[in-house]
């Protein structure tokens, strides 16, 4: 009887040990499917974060893009501008260079009518030199003509004296010859007077026509020379004119280039405009994009800390208690927040080392207790050896369900560590690049 009372005491307490396993068993499996759903929380938000970091690598990769447009668009209005520089810099050299030939060719031409206007003035010296001469020689040959005609009247009359003369002398001829006295006549000595006054007369003839014939020849050479000082005086003024006509085209040139000139330089001072207008439009949206980045950085670095906190409170108590801890929010940052979360996931991983020691120490124990119960009842050791096996492979797939979940839920904080400490290192750059460029735009 004692013995029977004995071993339904302890079988009493090994079915008490058998529910309390069983119950231990079933807090583990809780805790095991809680820290299982966790760690699906934690996966998802870590999906949402990479999605949310892909999102926001898309939004920089088009700020990028949009930037690397303005910039485009900039170094092309640059490069129009620095044409239309180049194209004033060789229009106004092209204007110099002109101005310098016209002034070269105006002082030529200006030389060129000095010495035309004195070559002219002494050719016009030199034909009222001529003129004079000529209308000296021609006055000479009036004398000379008005004393060839006395000197004709003059002989005419002699001749018509010593025709006369002859008449009379024929006249007296008809009576009886003069005796001769062996001396010259009268009449032979008149004739001979005669003769020798008609060659002087002749002799002064011809000489008086060699002197007509050369001033002829001299007034024929003026006259050649008259017209070729006209020809050269005619072809003087034709220069001086097509000069004139070629000047007033090279002021036409210059007044059109310097109205081209003038055009330039208000069409570069509209694209300076347009491009400093550019420039503040440019500045205006980055400084936008600036602002708008900082505020999503600022929104995603709420809701990591959020989540974190969220995180801390599942790991802490089983449950969100805060949905938005504003106060500790402002007091933990991400760096604190994920130690202490590493700090909370190390406590339960060794927790659940504890409780797995615990298990083994159990689980020896419920096998010593189960070969006394063998021993001190066989109707029941089917039950109990169901009742072990089905435990030992609760058990052991608990057990491997466990280290698996262990390992994949490390495998996934230090992936989430990967992430965090990828992230962290760079919005680093990113902060430090959005200084500047702040810094830059502000300056």
């Amino acid at each position: 009887m004692e013995r029977m009372e004995r071993s339904t005491r302890e079988k009493e307490l090994s079915d008490q040990r058998v529910k309390s396993l069983e119950s231990s068993m079933e807090a583990v499996q809780a805790a095991h499917l809680e820290s299982r759903f966790n760690s699906e929380l934690i996966q998802r938000r870590v999906q949402d974060l990479e999605a949310a970091v892909a999102v926001e690598r898309t939004g920089q990769q088009e700020a990028q893009c949009s930037l690397e447009l303005l910039r485009a668009k900039f170094r092309e209005v640059e490069r129009a501008y620095g044409l239309e520089r180049d194209r004033g810099d060789g229009t106004e050299r092209a204007l110099e260079r002109l101005q310098a030939e016209y002034k070269q060719y105006k002082s030529e031409q200006d030389v060129a009518l000095e010495t035309e206007r004195i070559t002219t003035s002494d050719l016009s010296g030199r034909l009222e030199e001529e003129k004079r001469r000529h209308a000296d020689t021609l006055s000479l040959l009036q004398q000379a003509a008005t004393r060839q005609r006395d000197r004709e009247e003059a002989f005419g009359n002699c001749l018509e004296q010593i025709r006369e003369m002859v008449q009379q002398h024929r006249n007296t001829d008809c009576s009886p010859p003069a005796k001769h006295d062996g001396s010259r006549s009268p009449s032979t000595e008149v004739l001979q007077l005669l003769k020798t006054t008609l060659d002087s007369y002749q002799h002064r003839l011809g000489e008086t026509e060699k002197q007509v014939r050369d001033l002829m020849l001299a007034s024929e050479r003026l006259q050649e020379e008259n017209q070729a000082l006209r020809q050269l005086t005619s072809d003087q003024s034709r220069q001086m004119e097509e000069s004139r006509q070629v000047t007033v085209k090279l002021e036409e040139e210059v007044t059109r280039l310097r109205q081209e000139s003038s055009d330039w330089a208000t069409q570069s001072r509209v694209l300076q405009a347009e491009l400093q207008k550019e420039r503040e439009r440019e500045r205006e949206d980055r400084v936008a994009e600036v602002q708008k980045i900082t505020e999503h950085y600022q929104e995603e670095s709420k809701a990591c800390l959020s989540f974190l906190y969220r995180v801390y409170q599942r790991l802490l108590a089983g449950c969100v208690l805060l949905d938005q801890p504003h106060s500790i929010l402002g007091s933990f940052t991400w760096a604190e927040l994920c130690d202490v979360i590493s700090e909370q996931v190390d406590q339960l991983t060794s927790d659940l080392l504890k409780a797995n020691d615990k298990i083994a120490k159990l689980q020896s124990v419920c096998e010593k207790k189960s070969a006394c119960v063998r021993e001190l009842q066989r109707s029941q050791e089917c039950v109990l050896f169901r009742l072990e096996e089905s435990v030992r492979r609760r058990e052991e797939a608990w057990s491997s369900q466990h280290t698996q979940a262990v390992t994949q839920l490390q495998n996934e904080l230090q992936v989430t560590h990967t992430l965090i400490s990828r992230s962290r290192l760079s919005l680093q750059p990113r902060r430090r690049s959005e200084l500047s460029q702040q810094n830059a735009a502000e300056r």
